[in-house]
């Protein structure tokens, strides 16, 4: 049982999320799942719950009051100032070979590039959760896709088809 801190972005395949459990250092990991509303009312895992926060708060050293947390500075070298985006272009190479040469990102289509195709999902199948496999996106009758793509997964609507065991 750990707590659920966020999507990692850029560490493993394509649905990784940062949890953190009782050793109180957050891990990566590909497979989590919610704990069901049944099981959130008993109180077995009301318990355990508790028992992990109370866990996790005693890895703290030093609990920072809200005054030092409104105080904390952020160096200039950790702040984001896109006027030096310009520094940081990749340098182009002539490939060997013309058939190695990496396409442009705009030669390709959403149809040949999503992320989430192929990815390992586990969905809710009556009182379960099923592990199933995401084989494609949904399409309407004019072969459109259905669902707006977008970089935080709580505003994609994108529909996939799942394929189950």
């Amino acid at each position: 049982m750990a707590r659920w801190l966020g999507e990692a972005h850029g560490i493993g395949q394509a649905m990784c999320y940062w949890i953190i459990p009782d050793s109180g250092t957050p891990i990566v990991q590909s497979t989590v799942q919610p704990i069901l509303r049944a099981d959130k009312e008993s109180e077995t895992v009301k318990a355990e719950l508790a028992a992990l926060d109370a866990a996790i708060a005693s890895k703290f050293i030093n609990q920072p009051t809200d005054e030092e947390i409104n105080s904390i500075i952020i160096p200039d070298y950790l702040q984001y100032n896109d006027a030096d985006d310009d520094e940081f272009e990749t340098p182009h190479f002539e490939p060997v070979n013309k058939e190695a040469e990496m396409p442009e990102a705009d030669e390709f289509s959403h149809k040949e590039y999503d992320k989430y195709i192929l990815a390992e999902v586990l969905l809710p199948k009556v009182d379960q959760l099923v592990l199933g496999k995401d084989v494609g996106r949904k399409r309407d009758a004019n072969d459109n896709p259905i669902g707006v793509a977008h970089a935080n997964p709580i505003f994609d609507t994108c529909l996939y088809q799942v394929q189950f065991p």
